[in-house]
C-alpha cells in the first residue's frame, strides 16, 4: 500500500500528520532537507504523490 492509498480515507488534518511523519522518517535517513534525498528514492515519489493528493482534495472543496 502506498502512502497516497493509506491517507485517502483519513480526514484532511490527519493526512497532514501522516505525511509529516513520513517526511520526517525520510529525512532522518538522508539529512536535513529533501534536497539531499536521491531522485531515485521510491519514498520520495510516494511523498510527492501524497502531497499532490492533498492538492486534489483541496480542489474538490470548490
Amino acid at each position: 500500500m502506498t502512502l497516497d492509498e493509506e491517507i485517502a480515507p483519513l480526514p484532511r488534518k490527519e493526512r497532514f500528520k501522516v505525511i509529516d511523519t513520513f517526511r520526517k522518517h525520510l529525512l532522518a535517513d538522508y539529512g536535513k532537507t529533501l534536497m539531499v534525498v536521491p531522485d531515485d528514492e521510491p519514498r520520495l515519489k510516494e511523498l510527492q504523490e501524497a502531497n499532490q493528493s492533498l492538492d486534489k482534495s483541496q480542489m474538490d472543496l470548490f
